[in-house]
């Protein structure tokens, strides 16, 4: 049992002196020494967000089925806020971090950015030849498939564009709500708070239903691999990888000397 205990990590981090530090954090946020500025916010949702992380990825079936340690950071922390677990100045902390900094869309873009720079230049760029259609017809088949939904429920066509399908498939809270509420205000001249309200909530709720159906989706994969490829088949070409050509010349440049080139 203690060496069981001595190998368990959280985040890489051994279970003792993350306890220490969850300790420590949890003091300062309950007695309001821990501040609200950038550092002390990341250090909040890492303290918090990891031992949930970890809860529910060893959670059975909720782990493969229903979204496992993404999903309990983000149900469970949501749930302390409603509970008022989490005094309020650093619920907006929290809120600007991700809203007023954009944590979220940087992240994003890093990542996008990081993927797409590993790619071969060849192959990425006959990825793009192929894959914007795919986005554009997945972007216009959804919104149909919104509209057709909502209208058989008895919902305006105006209202499901306004409120369901742009604040959406717009990015989000930062990229979606809040800009297509001061569109809103500026067109109807209404009042933007309402709207954003009415969005907000719909836009939550949609994806907290992706999560759920992501995790499914994901767990179906894996029971059923002919069904996904196993991922292995999901090109045409399966078993035929980019091979970097060793022979190939490096040319570099020195400042007030010829270029000068060396064999690969």
């Amino acid at each position: 049992m203690k060496e069981k205990m001595k190998d368990f990590r959280i985040m890489g981090i051994p279970a003792v002196p993350y306890a220490i530090i969850l300790a420590i954090v949890l003091v300062a946020m309950y007695t309001g020494n821990l501040g609200g500025d950038l550092l002390s916010t990341i250090v909040l949702l890492i303290a918090i967000g990891s031992i949930l992380f970890e809860i529910g990825d060893r959670i059975p079936i909720f782990n493969k089925w229903v979204g496992g340690g993404s999903m309990m950071a983000m149900m469970f922390t949501s749930w302390m806020v409603y509970m008022n677990w989490i005094p309020e100045k650093y619920v907006e902390s929290v809120s600007n971090f991700y809203d007023t900094f954009g944590f979220q869309t940087l992240f994003i873009c890093f990542l996008m950015a990081g993927s797409l720079l590993v790619i071969e230049r060849d192959s990425l760029i006959k990825s793009i030849v192929r894959y914007i259609p795919t986005i554009l017809a997945g972007v216009a088949g959804a919104a149909a498939l919104g509209l057709v939904v909502g209208m058989l429920l008895g919902h305006k066509p105006s209202e499901l564009v306004c409120y369901y399908i742009l604040p959406i498939m717009g990015g989000g809270n930062g990229a979606g709500a809040i800009p297509m509420s001061q569109i809103f205000n500026e067109v109807t001249g209404l009042d933007k708070d309402t709207y954003y309200a009415k969005a907000i909530a719909i836009l939550t709720f949609a994806n907290i239903l992706c999560v759920f159906a992501a995790a499914f989706l994901n767990g179906a994969g894996r029971q059923f691999p002919k069904l996904t490829g196993d991922g292995t088949n999901l090109m045409r070409n399966k078993g035929k990888e980019a091979v970097t050509d060793k022979k190939m010349k490096l040319l570099l440049r020195r400042p007030g000397n010829a270029d000068a080139v060396l064999p690969g």
